[in-house]
């Protein structure tokens, strides 16, 4: 014979149980929507769509080397240049070949960064067997 206490502890642990259970029931996640600490895109439904997934990946890439490389160099010119290493500063104004190298390097991130970006613009202007099409004309003052 189970006492007060008893039941009520056994009441207890059910609907502990029961609650987890239906927690890891409402945990699933719903395919297409957007979830609390998801990563990335959702599934695409589009080659459109994949392929603007895949410039993204491209571009954070691109974007982490840039942020890492500007980051050495300027952990390096405060460890480098810091006032008790170097006391009196150079002189020295002009490097040429600095001054091109910063000056090529980003128009040829930017070039690697068009090419594909243009390729996607291209290969989502083209309908192929479109169901509907919708033209839209926006002007600037009718509100």
């Amino acid at each position: 014979m189970i006492g007060r206490r008893g039941l009520g502890f056994l009441g207890l642990l059910s609907a502990i149980a029961g609650m987890s259970i239906a927690g890891s029931a409402l945990a699933q996640p719903i395919v297409g929507v957007p979830h609390d600490w998801q990563m990335g895109f959702p599934p695409s439904y589009t080659p459109l769509m994949e392929r603007l997934a895949s410039l993204h990946d491209l571009l954070l890439v691109i974007i982490s080397l840039i942020c890492l490389f500007v980051l050495t160099l300027l952990i390096y010119a405060v460890m480098r240049f810091h006032v008790a290493r170097n006391p009196t500063p150079t002189t020295t104004t002009h490097n040429t070949v600095l001054e091109i190298a910063w000056t090529v390097i980003p128009i040829l991130i930017l070039v690697v960064i068009a090419i594909p970006s243009f390729r996607l613009l291209y290969y989502g202007d083209k309908a192929a067997d479109a169901a509907m099409t919708i033209k839209v004309i926006g002007r600037q003052w009718y509100w």
